[in-house]
């Protein structure tokens, strides 16, 4: 039997946000790129083999090619092959539905994972109608399911509920959104209660309701789930430190931030420090998460230098320049704009502490680096290089250096 699994689109890094996960089917995990290759020529192999098999016996062989067209559906979507995974996932679902007339017992519940399957693909790929078409279906169905055999089906009603409520979010049908959300959330509880192996996806569709009031500027709620996601992830993090402790860290550093916009500066100190403590035991045996690590570094500096507290931000605005300097060191061509942003933190707290020279060279740096991002991307990066110029030509102007100042002001008047 096919089965739904939680794949999360974003990670939170230098500021408050949301992942939003969604469900989609995949039986063979892969991570690396020679896997994948691997993986993808067994799967077609397969399936040449298995669709010769199917001709002479179709009942035999049809839910094993469904499943690996699924596969190759999924291998696709992941590599943003959308036409060819769209295809894919479109055989599938013919097979599955026409299994599911003979023996529907059997098969509808593969027509259900078929239709999310096919509504994620065109979610992904904005063509939010035919998204929203195939996850009613798929939900209508599954409801059907669930009237038969809650204990089976539950589980994934919770899921397939909230991949449409994302949905309904992204097309700004907010009321449907808070519902399903809310629906989401009181399966969720009911599972929780019967088994803990349902934490992870509680604290997910947690966070995504949270997100939700977020973007609604229904604070309080916000607060409320976002807590709770918190928590679950503590005794998630408790229970298996290796796997869970990232998503814990990740949950503290929003709700830190969230404190800060709120000027609960103490809280928010204290859940950024509990962040970075966790941060320092995961990098003991994942070096990985030093992209992470800096922008929690750097959050808990930007707190501490609009608080005034000059010397704790530069304690911290270095440890962020010096992670970011061995990621760099690892892995050149990756995050130059979160380091950028670092480096620009590090020039502006130089520059309010009249240590000019520390502070150009800092702006020098963030420059350097935003002039490249420029030529590769103008639209995207005029905004943050014309901000940088003003930052440097501001330095200049207070050291009485004008010919410089006015170089930079028409470098700037030239990007206007």
């Amino acid at each position: 039997m096919k089965r739904i699994i939680i794949l999360v689109f974003a990670l939170f890094l230098n500021f408050f946000a949301f992942a939003q996960e969604n469900a989609e089917l995949l039986k063979v995990k892969v991570k690396e790129k020679k896997d994948v290759e691997k993986v993808e020529k067994l799967t077609l192999k397969n399936i040449e083999k298995v669709r010769k098999l199917a001709e002479n016996d179709p009942d035999g062989y049809l839910p094993e090619l469904s499943a690996y067209i699924n596969n190759l559906a999924t291998i696709y979507s992941n590599q943003e092959r959308f036409q060819e995974a769209e295809a894919l996932y479109l055989e599938a679902l013919e097979i599955d539905k026409t299994l599911a007339k003979k023996y529907p017992k059997t098969f509808e519940y593969d027509v259900v994972i078929d239709m999310n399957n096919l509504a994620l693909l065109y979610q992904k790929t904005f063509r939010l109608q035919e998204a929203e078409n195939y996850y009613v279906q798929s939900l209508n169905r599954l409801r059907k399911l669930v009237e038969k055999s809650p204990e089976t089906f539950e589980a994934d009603l919770s899921v397939l509920l909230n991949n449409i409520a994302v949905l309904y979010q992204n097309e700004g049908k907010y009321e449907q959104a808070e519902e399903y959300y809310l629906e989401t959330l009181k399966i969720d509880k009911h599972l929780n209660k019967q088994n803990n192996a349902y934490k992870e996806e509680y604290a997910k569709h947690l966070n995504n309701t949270a997100q939700f009031y977020q973007l609604q500027h229904q604070d309080n709620k916000m607060e409320k789930y976002l807590l709770e996601s918190l928590e679950v992830r503590r005794d998630l993090a408790k229970e298996n430190p290796q796997e869970f402790e990232k998503d814990l860290s990740i949950c503290l550093n929003n709700m830190a931030y969230y404190y800060e916009t709120k000027k609960k500066k103490k809280q928010a100190e204290d859940l950024y420090l509990e962040a970075i403590e966790i941060d320092k035991h995961i990098l003991e045996n994942d070096n990985t998460h030093k992209k992470d690590y800096s922008a929690h570094l750097n959050n808990l500096a930007n707190l501490y230098f609009e608080d005034k507290n000059y010397e704790k931000a530069e304690q911290f605005y270095l440890q962020t320049a010096e992670i970011d300097r061995q990621i760099q060191e690892s892995e050149p061509t990756i995050l130059k704009t979160s380091i950028a942003i670092h480096l620009n933190n590090l020039a502006n707290l130089y520059a309010n502490t009249e240590r000019y020279e520390q502070a150009e060279q800092f702006y020098e740096e963030t420059l350097s680096i935003y002039r490249n991002l420029y030529k590769e991307n103008p639209k995207q990066y005029k905004d943050e290089l014309t901000t940088v110029l003003d930052n440097l030509a501001r330095l200049y102007k207070r050291l009485n250096r004008n010919e410089e100042f006015e170089t930079l002001k028409q470098e700037i008047q030239s990007l206007q």
